[in-house]
């Protein structure tokens, strides 16, 4: 997976919506939507969505998780552009 990216991009490739400007502040539902969107499109059964949380008023932070719920990696999105990249 890349570094950092941009809206609706994840490492290969691009999902859906990508390079698409924000025309409003993201909400949580909106992070987890293009998540859930983009775990669909790596068709990996083994992952799932876990939590999607605001972190403060410019960042959401979500989880990927495994199916057994151990987590694979974190993500900060920015809520005004939309960039994300791997938390710390």
């Amino acid at each position: 997976m890349g570094q950092d990216m941009g809206p609706g991009m994840m490492g290969q490739g691009m999902g859906p919506g990508a390079m698409q400007l924000l025309a409003r502040d993201l909400e949580t539902s909106d992070v987890e939507r293009m998540m859930n969107s983009w775990l669909a499109w790596q068709r990996n059964p083994n992952l799932k969505l876990g939590k999607v949380e605001a972190k403060d008023e410019y960042i959401i932070a979500a989880e990927i998780v495994t199916k057994d719920g151990s987590l694979v990696r974190r993500y900060e999105v920015n809520r005004q552009t939309g960039w994300m990249r791997p938390a710390q």
